[in-house]
């Protein structure tokens, strides 16, 4: 039986954050967000991995690849998926252009499985200002993890 595809959504810059910083050394605040978010993703691609088929940029884009096309594609592929909306991913036009076909998608499959997360405090007003609004992302419970 094939496994369940989960896509995940999220904004971590990887080539932006410098791997031989801790991230309890990491002095800028931006960056700092940055690898906590890239933890959380790390550990979400962990725990699934054995049960379910990761759709993850990072871990299935080959050299060559149209990485918007492909995407895409996993976005109507996907059986669910996991926003993790932090203060960064939220102002990524990515994010959103992601998060617009996943909400149109759970709209159109009550079966199809959505999962906000609010990263570091985020709160729906937030995503309100920054284009989310009409995407009813509110309206879906979501996971609110505390941190960074």
């Amino acid at each position: 039986m094939a496994k369940t595809r989960i896509f995940i959504s999220h904004s971590c810059k990887d080539a932006e954050i410098a791997d031989g910083v801790p991230f309890e050394a990491e002095q800028d605040p931006r960056l700092r967000r940055l690898k906590y978010v890239r933890i959380l993703r790390d550990e979400l691609v962990r725990l699934l991995s054995d049960t379910h088929e990761v759709l993850l940029d990072r871990a299935l884009l080959d050299p060559g690849d149209s990485w918007p096309i492909k995407l895409l594609r996993w976005l109507g592929d996907c059986d669910g998926a996991v926003l993790l909306l932090s203060e960064d991913a939220i102002k990524s036009k990515w994010v959103l252009q992601e998060a617009t076909v996943l909400t149109w998608r759970r709209r159109l499959r009550e079966d199809f499985k959505l999962i906000p997360a609010l990263l570091g405090g985020l709160q729906f007003d937030a995503l309100e200002a920054e284009g989310f609004g009409p995407l009813q992302v509110n309206e879906i419970q979501a996971a609110k993890i505390e941190g960074e």
